[in-house]
C-alpha cells in the first residue's frame, strides 16, 4: 500500500481518512488504521452497504470497468460509533483505482471535518443533523463547532436555535426547503445547493449545502443531514464579486458617457421636428406621424438620386461610386414599397445607414471631378447632399431619442446595482441623519429618469425639516433610491397626462415609540397577493410576475436591499397593492398589451409603500413637544 501512503502524506497530509482495498465485486479486504478511525466496515462486507444510499453507491460501482482511470465520488457514509461523536454519518470523498490483482485500491477522506474544509475547500463550513420530533417539528440533534460559528456570526453568546425553521429568512423559505426535499425520492441528495439562511442576529447568510435525507411512507422528511458552506468567504465567490464589481463600474461609466454623447449629438442637428412630441417618451409617439416624417425625407432622396443617375446617362459618365449610388436607390425604393411591413424604428435605422453611405459616395464624386470634360452640375450635387443630410438627420434623431431614453433607464439601475456591490461586507456608519436630506438626494438622483419616463413627484405637504433618525446616511439614501426607482420604473403610463408619484413624510408613533413614516403612492404594475403574503417580493434576485413580463430588464435586488437596510436601523418596510381602473380625476390609464400564459392582461394597481424609522433619541424630547402642539400631523398613514 505504498501508493496510498504517498497519496496520504504528500497530498492529503494528516486529514482524517485512509486507504482500503476491495476485491473485484466490491467486498472490503483490507482497511488501514487511519481509515478505521472514521469508517468501520467488516472484512468481507460490500463497501457500499455502509453508505446512506447503498443502491445508488452499488449502481455507481458496478458501472466502473476494469482498466478505468482513477475516479472520485462523494458519498454519505456511516461513521464508526463513538460516545464522544454522536454523528452517525459523514460526507466522504472516495477515491478508487484498479489494482493489479483485478481488485480495487481505495482511499477515503472525511470531508465533513473542519480540517478538510479548511484545506480543500477554503470555505468556512459546518455539519449538522436534524430529526423530526413527536410534534412534527425539525429539531437540531447534532452540529459541529463550525456550524455553530456560522450561525452565530461572530456572536459567541448567541444561542444556537434547535428549531430548524429559525435558520431560514421566513416561513415561506422553510416551506420551500421542505417541499424541495419531499419532491425528490428517498435517499436522494443535493450537492452544492445554493440558498439563503440567516444568522442568530437575523442577518442574511448565503450558503451552499450538500444535503441528504430520509423520507417516511407518508412522504415526510424524518431526518436530514448537511454540510453548509458560507459562500461569502469562498475564494471563488469573492473573486467573482470583484470581477462583477469591476464590470459593473465599467458598464455604468460607459452608459453614462454614451448617454451624454447622444445628448450632445442632438445639438448640431439644426431643426428638430420631434421637440414638441415629448422626445423622452418616444414609445408613445404616433406611429403614423413617424412614418410620415420618414416618408417626407425619403421621397426627395429618391427623386434626387434618380435625377443624378439620369444625368449620368445623358452625359455618359461612369464611376464605381455611381454603381453604388444606383444600388442605394434600389434599396430605398424597396424600403419605400415595403414600408408597412417594418416598424418605424427599423426603417429609421435603414435610412440612417443608406443615407450615410450616399453622403460618403457624393464626397468621392466631388473629389473625382475632372478639370475638363462633362461632369455633374454643382446644383444637382449640392441639392442631393442637402436632401441626403436631411434624411439622415431625421432618421438619426428617431434612433437617438429612444436609445438615449433606454440608456437613461439603464443608468439608475446600474448605479444602484453598483452601490449594492460596493457596500458588500461594509459595516454601517450610524450617525444622526436628516431624513429629508436622504430623500432629497435620492429624488435628485432619479430626476432625469423620472423626466424620461414622464413621471412627476407630488409632495402632499412640505417636508418636516426636523425629521432626524439614527442611521447610515449613504445606506439610507440607497434604500430610498431603490424604492423611488421602482416607483418610477413601474408607474403605469397615462394616456394624455403625466402620472404623479405622491410623497409624504409624517411623524408617527408605533407601539409607543416615536418615529417618522415615509409614504409613497403610485399607480403601477400589480404585485400579486401571494408575493406580498409570502414575502417573496423581498427575496434576493426575485422579480414579480408582471414586473418580469412587462419590464424584462431588472436585477431583483431593490426591495431586498431596501428592507435589509431599513430593518438594520430598527425600521419597517410595508407594501400594499390594490386594483385600480383609472387615475382619480384624470385621464384613463394607457392599456398594456402584455399577458401571461393564460391570456390574462394586467390591470394597474395602486401601490403604496411605507417606511417607518425610529426617531433619533437626541431629538425625541423636542419632537414630542412640537407634535403635541400639531396633533393633525400624527395621523396614521392611509
Amino acid at each position: 500500500m505504498e501508493d496510498h501512503d504517498v497519496l496520504q502524506q504528500r497530498v492529503l497530509g494528516d486529514l482524517p481518512g485512509g486507504a482500503f482495498r476491495l476485491d473485484k465485486e466490491g467486498r472490503v479486504t483490507w482497511v488501514s488504521a487511519e481509515a478505521a478511525q472514521v469508517w468501520c466496515p467488516r472484512i468481507g462486507q460490500f463497501w457500499y452497504e455502509t453508505c446512506f444510499d447503498p443502491e445508488a453507491a452499488r449502481a455507481w460501482f458496478q458501472s466502473l470497468r476494469p482498466g478505468t482511470e482513477p475516479v472520485r465520488k462523494t458519498f454519505l457514509m456511516r461513521r464508526c460509533s463513538r460516545d464522544q461523536d454522536p454523528s452517525p454519518y459523514f460526507w466522504a470523498w472516495v477515491y478508487l483505482a484498479p489494482d493489479r490483482d483485478q481488485g480495487w485500491r481505495g482511499f477515503l477522506v472525511d470531508r465533513t471535518s473542519t480540517e478538510v474544509v479548511r484545506r480543500l475547500q477554503r470555505v468556512p463550513a459546518g455539519f449538522y443533523i436534524a430529526q423530526r420530533d413527536a410534534k412534527g417539528k425539525d429539531r437540531l440533534v447534532y452540529a459541529t463547532p463550525g456550524f455553530a460559528r456560522l450561525y452565530r456570526e461572530g456572536a459567541a453568546d448567541a444561542r444556537l436555535e434547535p428549531s430548524v425553521d429559525r435558520w431560514f429568512p421566513d416561513a415561506g423559505a422553510y416551506q420551500r426547503f421542505t417541499q424541495t426535499l419531499r419532491a425528490r425520492p428517498t435517499h436522494a441528495a443535493l450537492l452544492g445547493w445554493p440558498t439563503e439562511a440567516r444568522t442568530a442576529q437575523g442577518d442574511p447568510l448565503p450558503v451552499a449545502a450538500d444535503l441528504a435525507w430520509q423520507v417516511d411512507a407518508q412522504g415526510e422528511v424524518v431526518e436530514h443531514y448537511g454540510v453548509v458552506r458560507d459562500l461569502r468567504q469562498s475564494e471563488l465567490f469573492s473573486s467573482c464579486l470583484r470581477d462583477y464589481a469591476l464590470l459593473v463600474h465599467a458598464c455604468t461609466n460607459a452608459l453614462s458617457d454614451a448617454r451624454h454623447a447622444l445628448s450632445t449629438l442632438k445639438v448640431p442637428m439644426l431643426s428638430d421636428p420631434f421637440q414638441e412630441q415629448t422626445p423622452a417618451r418616444l414609445w408613445e409617439w404616433d406611429e403614423a406621424f413617424l412614418r410620415q416624417e420618414l416618408r417626407r425625407t425619403r421621397q426627395p432622396m429618391l427623386r434626387a438620386l434618380r435625377a443624378l443617375l439620369r444625368q449620368a446617362e445623358e452625359r455618359h459618365l461612369e464611376s464605381i461610386h455611381l454603381d453604388h449610388l444606383r444600388r442605394y436607390a434600389e434599396h430605398l425604393q424597396q424600403l419605400h414599397e415595403e414600408e408597412e411591413k417594418h416598424a418605424p424604428a427599423v426603417i429609421a435605422a435603414a435610412q440612417v445607414r443608406i443615407g450615410s453611405r450616399i453622403l460618403f459616395r457624393l464626397q468621392k464624386l466631388r473629389e473625382e471631378r475632372p478639370r475638363r470634360g462633362p461632369w455633374f452640375s454643382r446644383d444637382l450635387l449640392r441639392g442631393l447632399r442637402v436632401v441626403a443630410w436631411d434624411m439622415v438627420r431625421t432618421a438619426a434623431l428617431m434612433v437617438i431619442y429612444p436609445t438615449e431614453a433606454q440608456l437613461l433607464s439603464l443608468e439608475p439601475e446600474c448605479q444602484l446595482f453598483r452601490a449594492f456591490w460596493d457596500a458588500r461586507g461594509q459595516a454601517y456608519q450610524r450617525q444622526p441623519t436628516l431624513l429629508t436630506d436622504a430623500l432629497d438626494e435620492a429624488m435628485q438622483g432619479m430626476a432625469d429618469f423620472a423626466q424620461a419616463r414622464g413621471v412627476a413627484w407630488s409632495l402632499q405637504e412640505p417636508w418636516p425639516r426636523e425629521a432626524k433618525v439614527y442611521a447610515d446616511p449613504d445606506a439610507l439614501r440607497r434604500a430610498f433610491g431603490h424604492l423611488l426607482h421602482n416607483a418610477v420604473k413601474y408607474t403605469w403610463p397615462l394616456s394624455k397626462s403625466t402620472p404623479p408619484i405622491e410623497l409624504r413624510l409624517i411623524y408617527q408613533e408605533r407601539a409607543g415609540q416615536p418615529g417618522w413614516t415615509f409614504e409613497m403612492r403610485h399607480y403601477g404594475v400589480p404585485i400579486e397577493p401571494d408575493e406580498l403574503a409570502q414575502g417573496r417580493i423581498f427575496e434576493l434576485g426575485y422579480r414579480g410576475r408582471w414586473a418580469r413580463k412587462l419590464y424584462p430588464f431588472g436585477t431583483g435586488i431593490g426591495l431586498y436591499d431596501a428592507r435589509r437596510i431599513i430593518t438594520a436601523f430598527e425600521g419597517a418596510l410595508q407594501l400594499e397593492s390594490t386594483p385600480a381602473l383609472t387615475w382619480p380625476g384624470t385621464a384613463p390609464l394607457r392599456p398594456l398589451a402584455a399577458s401571461d400564459e393564460e391570456g390574462e392582461t394586467p390591470r394597474p394597481h395602486q401601490v403604496s409603500t411605507r417606511v417607518w424609522l425610529p426617531l433619533w433619541a437626541g431629538a425625541r424630547a423636542s419632537a414630542r413637544v412640537q407634535h403635541r402642539a400639531a396633533p393633525e400631523r400624527q395621523r396614521s398613514p392611509r
